[in-house]
């Protein structure tokens, strides 16, 4: 799991790969408030844990560009 905040926006983004019930790969993405209960989630499929890490490199690249810093809740595991 991967977590970013924006204290400055006030906001929250999150990213778990995990395997579904199925054995499927896929990329788990929720974001919102830090202040609300508002928020959103969208759950991407990947082939396989190596295209998920990758997907979520490219998540940590993007919300660090748009001034997102990762939380000590972030872990490195799959």
């Amino acid at each position: 799991m991967k977590r970013w905040e924006n204290h400055s926006l006030r906001r929250y983004y999150q990213v778990v790969l995990q395997q579904n019930l199925f054995g499927e790969w896929e990329l788990l993405r929720m974001w919102g408030s830090l202040d609300h209960a508002h928020g959103g989630m969208l759950c991407v499929p990947v082939v396989c844990v190596a295209e998920g890490e990758l997907a979520l490199s490219e998540v940590a690249r993007q919300r660090e560009k748009r001034g997102y810093v990762p939380t000590t809740e972030s872990t490195g595991e799959p």
